[in-house]
């Protein structure tokens, strides 16, 4: 039997959901005009959504700091690569958003296992994620210069309506999900 609590809505979430519908947004409107610039601007973005989902996960200003925190370091690590190694090129860029997506996809369809709240969200995001990854594979090379951006949008903003529900639903009163084990 799963018991439901109330956690109190954080600025941190509602920052994470709007940043993430942001970083939706530009990656939209710079589909890497230049390969140099798409991976450099990529990797950017995925630093600073990642430090945003650490910083939530550490202040405990979620219900899910595991996944939070887990899609925070891996998002500072792929995008920390991608920065370091703006010359691999749009290739790499596809190939590590594919790893990235794989991850945070399995990431939620974890959460959605051991959380019954949000479960249904959660799966469709998993798979969502998981289909960006093998649609990004699928693709490559020629369509290198133009999908991550897109794909990285479609994830985004997907994601940001997702914890902006939550924000919303836990400043609501809504009850959220406990662990199933």
């Amino acid at each position: 039997m799963t018991q439901n609590r109330i956690f109190p809505p954080s600025r941190w979430l509602l920052a994470y959901g709007v940043l993430c519908i942001a970083v939706g947004a530009l990656a939209l409107i710079w589909p890497a005009p230049a390969t140099l610039a798409a991976v450099t601007f990529a990797g950017a973005l995925l630093v600073i959504s990642g430090v945003a989902a650490l910083g939530m996960a550490i202040a405990k200003h979620t219900s899910h700091p595991f996944y939070e925190g887990a899609l925070g370091v891996l998002s500072i690590v792929v995008g920390g690569w991608m920065l370091f190694q703006p010359i691999e090129g749009a290739v790499s860029l596809t190939i590590l958003l594919a790893i990235w997506f794989a991850g945070r996809g399995l990431l939620e369809l974890y959460s959605a296992i051991r959380w019954s709240y949000r479960r249904a969200w959660m799966v469709m995001m998993g798979v969502l994620n998981i289909a960006l990854a093998v649609l990004s594979i699928t693709l490559l090379p020629g369509s290198a210069m133009i999908v991550p951006g897109t794909l990285i949008a479609v994830s985004f903003f997907v994601s940001g309506i997702g914890v902006l529900a939550l924000y919303f639903s836990a400043k609501s009163g809504s009850p959220m999900g406990q662990p199933l084990a």
